[in-house]
């Protein structure tokens, strides 16, 4: 009797064994298919090639996006808005309506414009071209003279002003504010130049350029703000809790973007978004 009541026992021992494992492992696997049902999904840099390219030819603007069409983004349901920065189409927002914290910067590379003057947005790699003054003969009186210059709002060529190096540099050098100063320059050079020092600081130069020369879009490497094999910061805050951790890039990325980050501390490869100079967020 004492066998059978044993060997009961142990049958319901076992079966309760059973039954708590499968509900672990289903519990697992619900937990694992969650996290995938999280992940977000991606898309290329093609496709928002593609609507910048759209956008800006509404807007009668010829530039090349500088984006990597194989870097990877997040994936907005809608079609992004995109508008100028500062009234700029040199660098352009990007924002998503379904996602009020989906955000990125672009720069663009401004090309030649056939007729600048009819462009309705206010661009700083293009600007209006005035005309040259007349000079007011004997015969006219100072009052038509006044009267004449107001119609044609005469202008010296002289007040187009760009920025420029105070000193020569070769590729890979940085540029800082006191590499910079405003020139004059001519109508004819008035294409893909700066107007602004500020945007310029930070900038790698690409090619070789002159001091007392108008610094022109080309000749500056894409504004990075994660370069490939660099050190990066991975940055981690969830509920109060904020975390710091070491890794190296695997790819070029621009504030926005989403790229691959080697985790020094795990060796493991994860996603990160771009949020400042050298450092990611980790996307979960």
């Amino acid at each position: 009797m004492t066998s059978i009541f044993s060997a009961v026992k142990r049958s319901s021992i076992l079966a309760v064994v059973a039954v708590i494992s499968t509900a672990s492992h289903a519990s697992q696997m619900t937990d694992e298919a969650s996290l995938q049902l999280k992940a977000p999904t991606l898309m290329t840099g093609v496709e928002l090639i593609n609507q910048i390219n759209a956008t800006l030819g509404k807007h009668d603007i010829d530039g090349n996006p500088l984006v990597n069409p194989k870097q990877k983004f997040i994936r907005c349901d809608h079609d992004f808005n995109i508008k100028p920065l500062f009234k700029s189409w040199k660098t352009i927002k990007l924002t998503c309506p379904s996602d009020d914290k989906w955000r990125l910067l672009v720069r663009v590379k401004i090309n030649a414009f056939d007729n600048p003057l009819t462009t309705s947005d206010t661009n700083s790699d293009s600007m209006a071209i005035p005309l040259p003054k007349p000079k007011p003969k004997p015969e006219i009186s100072t009052a038509k003279s006044v009267s004449y210059a107001s119609q044609d709002a005469p202008q010296s060529k002289h007040h187009l002003r760009a920025v420029a190096l105070t000193r020569s540099m070769t590729k890979g050098e940085v540029i800082s504010a006191a590499d910079l100063m405003m020139i004059s320059i001519t109508p004819q050079q008035n294409t893909g130049i700066f107007i602004k020092p500020d945007d310029l600081i930070g900038r790698r130069v690409k090619t070789a350029i002159h001091a007392n020369k108008p610094i022109y879009s080309h000749q500056l490497a894409p504004f990075y703000m994660v370069e490939q094999k660099k050190p990066v910061t991975i940055a981690f805050s969830h509920q109060g809790i904020y975390v710091e951790m070491n890794g190296v890039s695997l790819e070029n990325g621009q504030f926005g973007e989403v790229i691959k980050v080697e985790n020094l501390s795990s060796g493991k490869t994860v996603f990160g978004k771009v949020i400042g100079n050298r450092k990611i967020s980790p996307i979960h």
